[in-house]
């Protein structure tokens, strides 16, 4: 169904046509016309020639019936898809969304339109711009901060890797030390504690005179442990951040998600009320 919904958005709206009479005039054409070619489509495929015979004998029939259970779903697929072209500021999909207030109208061919009014239903003041736009741009708003929001924990995470393999690449030196405790699953600053902790007591054994070389080599990597570290609970800790934002705004805009899709469904139901007059 949402298939078929956006191949009619691409083949069967115009958005710079404002009005979209002819969407308005041949909805449920349309919908019979890529609904044939799905079924055709599954009809091809099928393995059994008899099934594809009797299903193309009842083609019509099949067609009438997915339209009359489903053609409120394809409708609020397209309603859905207006209302996101309206979110990014589409200017056409704006006009055209303006087109329902119940006034009539003019078609092209000289009929008149009645233009049916966004009803909000459940005794509420019915919809208009200003209160669709409100609901789309929270939406929009939105999701544009959950998409910020993953973008800087993509960030940080690269990061996170980048200190990870840094640490690794000290580890990978150390052939003479027992390191089974740095590849069990702990956090990183644990892992530091533990080499840090391997590397002094290496360090206390060492004769200042006869293995200074080590003892320098040792203090090198001791440094960088404790940078490693702060580096660590920096990212780490924006990280946490980042996530329990992420899941706040999650929370936020479930609300505003739910009041989105009854806007959606209010939209698919007036776009069957427009009436040629």
């Amino acid at each position: 169904i949402e298939e078929i919904a956006n191949n009619i958005l691409k083949g069967e709206i115009d958005w710079t046509k404002i009005d979209n009479f002819y969407f308005l005039n041949n909805i449920m054409t349309i919908l019979a016309k890529y609904i044939r070619v799905e079924l055709e489509d599954i009809y091809t495929n099928a393995k059994i020639e008899d099934y594809q015979n009797k299903c193309r004998e009842y083609m019509d029939y099949l067609i009438e019936l997915i339209i009359k259970r489903y053609r409120n779903k394809f409708l609020f697929y397209f309603a859905k898809n207006l209302l996101e072209a309206v979110g990014n500021k589409e200017e056409n999909a704006i006009k055209f969304l303006k087109f329902y207030d119940g006034r009539v109208e003019i078609a092209p061919d000289g009929r008149r339109l009645q233009k049916p009014i966004i009803s909000a239903g459940d005794n509420e003041s019915d919809w208009n711009m200003v209160s669709i736009m409100q609901i789309i741009n929270q939406r929009t708003n939105g999701y544009k901060t959950i998409i910020e929001q993953k973008e800087q924990l993509n960030k940080v995470n690269i990061e996170l890797d980048k200190i990870k393999k840094s640490f690794f690449s000290i580890v990978k030196g150390e052939n003479n030390i027992m390191v089974e405790d740095l590849k069990k699953e702990k956090p990183l600053n644990e892992k530091i504690d533990i080499l840090e902790e391997l590397l002094m007591n290496d360090r206390k054994n060492l004769s200042s005179t006869l293995d200074s070389d080590r003892i320098q080599e040792i203090d090198k990597k001791l440094e960088d442990l404790h940078k490693l570290r702060g580096e660590f609970e920096k990212y780490n800790t924006a990280k946490e951040t980042l996530i329990n934002k992420h899941s706040k705004q999650i929370g936020y805009l479930k609300p505003t998600e739910e009041k989105f899709a009854k806007v959606a469904l209010a939209v698919a139901k007036v776009l069957l009320k427009v009436k040629f007059v």
